[in-house]
């Protein structure tokens, strides 16, 4: 419970900063990385996810996501895709002009592709580090956890992962 409420404050320094609006700018971003499962339903995942919306200031994104999500599986029979479709709120706490850790929420919903039928509720909360770059507008490493819900007959399960990504920021 403190680390949503850590998240949801930093949210909260950027959307109530001083002259928010006026400095409004399109941020995209593309990102990969790796879940490892855990609990129950532990399911591992290669992550493939892009974000566009819209940096109201230097510490306030919000924006739309689609991300592919391949389930690996046991073996070929067991693997499947799902693409969640998903809302990000980020807030960033600059610490000098190369070094800017943020908090982010991902919520959205997941819908199976192949290999997995169902859909479900998708969130996923994050803490990373945007790193200013000279090839790029900057780059940046997260460690979040992840849950995707699916419901079938009467029964749900959650696929809960933690996941490391690596994204690129333009």
């Amino acid at each position: 419970m403190k680390k949503i409420a850590v998240v949801f404050a930093f949210m909260a320094i950027g959307l109530f900063s001083y002259d928010a609006y006026s400095q409004s700018r399109y941020q995209g971003e593309a990102s990969a990385g790796i879940a490892f499962g855990t609990g129950t339903f532990s399911e591992s995942r290669i992550i493939g996810e892009t974000v566009h919306g819209l940096r109201f200031n230097e510490n306030f994104f919000a924006g739309l996501g689609l991300g592919t999500h391949y389930y690996l599986g046991n073996n070929n029979s067991d693997s499947g895709m799902v693409m969640p479709l998903f809302f990000d709120i980020r807030g960033y706490y600059p610490i000098n002009t190369t070094l800017t850790p943020f908090a982010s929420f991902d919520i959205g919903y997941g819908i199976g592709l192949w290999g997995i039928e169902n859909s479900g509720i998708y969130f996923a909360p994050s803490i990373g580090l945007n790193v200013e770059m000279n090839w790029v507008d900057s780059m940046n490493f997260g460690l979040s956890f992840q849950s995707q819900n699916f419901s079938s007959n009467g029964i749900s399960i959650a696929l809960n992962a933690i996941v490391f990504k690596a994204g690129i920021v333009f």
